[in-house]
């Protein structure tokens, strides 16, 4: 009996060996196709700034949450900006990495309030896996334009 129990645990421990390898020789190939998109774009975008007066084509604006998981950039992580996971984005219907065109847009995140909306208008990349914020606004969600809601009018003409 006792040696059926060490089989088990060997044959656990080998598949256990082999789906990490797998996971890591995936996660390799996966890399590699993210920089190959990500060159793509970075080539289209740079084209269609040329013909278009500046025009970016991939550039939205959405309004959700923010789960920041970063305080602060090292030195070297200054250096390339955009490829430093900083957080989540959380919209309506999509769940973003969020990475940041400059480092100085990590401390206005920082001062949002938790659990607030805000307004963040930058790039969707690699096929709406990650969004390079360029800017942002606190979000008043329901109020859009119209007046306080103290001092709007009530009744008719």
């Amino acid at each position: 009996m006792r040696r059926h129990g060490q089989r088990t645990v060997t044959l656990v421990s080998v598949l256990l060996v082999a789906c990490v390898a797998g996971h890591s020789a995936w996660t390799a190939e996966d890399q590699t196709e993210e920089a190959r998109v990500w060159q793509a774009e970075e080539k289209m975008l740079a084209k269609a700034a040329l013909e278009q007066d500046g025009h970016n084509p991939l550039e939205r604006s959405y309004v959700g949450k923010l789960v920041l998981e970063k305080a602060g950039f090292s030195e070297n992580e200054k250096e390339s900006v955009q490829t430093v996971n900083v957080g989540r984005f959380l919209t309506k219907g999509y769940v973003f990495i969020l990475r940041l065109e400059s480092a100085d847009l990590l401390e206005t995140l920082r001062k949002v309030p938790a659990r607030k909306p805000v307004n963040l208008t930058g790039t969707v990349r690699v096929n709406g896996k990650y969004f390079v914020a360029r800017d942002v606004s606190l979000a008043v969600p329901g109020e859009g334009s119209a007046a306080p809601r103290a001092r709007r009018r009530r009744g008719g003409i």
